[in-house]
């Protein structure tokens, strides 16, 4: 097969300055990865492994990730730039399901976990990662790098903040050097755990009690018995102003029935962010103090990208963490009708 570079670009960007952009960096050697021998699991068991059919639905694979890449790149509408790369991970299982056991099926399941990953299905990254990591011979060292750190991410969607640092030292451990803005994520992302470990799914947000831009006092003790979306954003951000038309639709029809939103700007001017409210008629709460990415009330929550968002319910609990496009009304609706 001949050699086919594709960058599948991922949707979690306005990274902390310096940070890695995350991006899984896919590259295709002359010859995909080899599984190592070992019993059989979920890519193994099938005859094709080398069949050449096998190689060539794999080019046309690529072929389709590569124009339904380029289509996100291009695509305003979050909502669609969401259902493009379900249709991503649809054509990858796919893949993996009918070529069971080849050496192409096996180096789609590093693409699955990354697209599972960027579509807030950590369960099934975890599968399709712990795969990658646990069967490749011969894989480049920046796929494992990568892999072992979009393994800890998907570990820390899920909670499991012990299998999530174990990861992230393996990165700095092994893979130290293939990346020095992935080792700096990855010091970030260990210096941040126990803040983390604190906002974790059924916790209680950190508490904090700061001035809107009228002056008024806001904290999320103020908002009990509501269902509250903090979300922390900028108006340089521009995937927070692609996501924002979808964040103002949900509050316009279930802020009435109890929802309320409190912004956290990261902006640097008090200017930036006044034009950009009145000029999108932004109606709820908004904080800011200037301070870039050391605003106080985003250090207290460890926030080193935006956007991103804690859902809490009204008992004061955190239920769901940086939620996009349908995925913000459907989590908001079921938490009303609690």
């Amino acid at each position: 097969m001949n050699s086919k570079t594709v960058i599948i670009s991922i949707l979690v960007v306005c990274l902390f300055a310096g940070a890695i952009t995350v991006a899984s960096l896919v590259t295709r050697s002359s010859k995909p990865a080899v599984a190592a021998s070992s019993p059989q699991d979920e890519t193994a068991g099938s005859s094709t492994t080398g069949d050449e059919n096998a190689q060539e639905a794999y080019q046309t694979l690529t072929n389709e990730l590569e124009v339904l890449q380029s289509s996100v790149q291009k695509e305003r509408s979050p909502q669609k730039r969401q259902d493009i790369f379900e249709r991503m991970g649809v054509l990858l299982s796919e893949f993996i399901d009918d070529y069971s056991g080849s050496p192409e099926a096996f180096e789609a399941t590093f693409d699955a976990g990354i697209i599972s990953f960027t579509l807030q299905k950590p369960k099934k990254a975890v599968k399709y990662l712990e795969i990658f990591l646990n069967k490749a011979a011969d894989a480049p060292r920046e796929k494992k790098a990568y892999g072992n750190y979009y393994l800890a991410e998907a570990y820390k969607q899920l909670g499991k903040y012990d299998d999530a640092e174990h990861v992230y030292k393996v990165v700095i451990a092994e893979y130290g050097d293939v990346d020095p803005r992935l080792s700096q994520a990855v010091q970030q992302n260990l210096a941040m755990l126990d803040n983390e470990r604190k906002l974790a799914i059924g916790g209680e947000p950190i508490d904090f009690s700061v001035k809107d831009l009228q002056g008024v006092d806001i904290s999320p003790a103020k908002y009990k018995g509501k269902v509250l979306l903090l979300d922390f954003w900028a108006t340089w951000c521009a995937p927070c102003k692609q996501e924002m038309p979808n964040v103002k639709a949900v509050y316009k029809k279930y802020n009435s029935k109890g929802f309320e939103i409190v912004g956290i700007s990261l902006d640097r001017k008090r200017g930036d962010l006044d034009k950009y409210i009145a000029k999108n008629d932004i109606s709820w709460p908004q904080h800011f103090d200037g301070k870039f990415w050391q605003t106080e009330v985003a250090a207290k929550y460890g926030i080193t990208s935006i956007p991103a968002t804690f859902l809490i319910d009204k008992k004061g609990k955190i239920r769901y963490k940086t939620l996009r496009g349908h995925q913000l009304e459907t989590a908001v609706k079921k938490l009303l009708a609690e």
